[in-house]
C-alpha cells in the first residue's frame, strides 16, 4: 500500500514537473519577433519630430524667459505680508519654461 502511494506520488510530481516545463517553454517569446525590438518606424521618427519641435505657442513663453524683480503679497492668518524676490526663467528641455529663484 505504501508502495503504490509513494509510485503514484512520484508519477504525479514527474507529470506536473514536464507539464510546467512544456508550458513555460510555450510562452517563451522570440523577442526579435516583437515590433518594439525592431525600434521605432522612420513615420514615428517624424511624428515625433513634428511634436517635438517648438512651435508658434512657444514663442508667447519667450516673454517669461529672463530675470525680474518680484513684489508679492500674502495674507496668512493676519495682514498683508509683502516681499521682494528676484525670478529667473528659462526653457527646460522639455521645451517647458522653468521658473526658479534668482542666484
Amino acid at each position: 500500500m505504501v508502495r503504490t502511494s509513494c509510485r503514484a506520488f512520484a508519477v504525479l510530481l514527474t507529470c506536473t514537473c514536464l507539464g510546467t516545463m512544456l508550458i513555460a517553454q510555450e510562452k517563451k517569446v522570440d523577442a526579435a519577433a516583437t515590433p518594439q525590438a525592431q525600434g521605432p518606424s522612420d513615420e514615428m521618427m517624424k511624428k515625433w519630430n513634428e511634436v517635438k519641435t517648438p512651435g508658434e505657442f512657444h514663442k508667447k513663453l519667450d516673454e517669461l524667459v529672463g530675470t525680474w524683480d518680484v513684489e508679492s503679497r500674502a495674507l496668512m492668518g493676519g495682514p498683508f505680508r509683502t516681499g521682494q524676490h528676484n525670478t529667473h526663467g528659462s526653457w527646460g528641455e522639455d521645451f517647458s519654461v522653468r521658473i526658479s529663484p534668482a542666484r
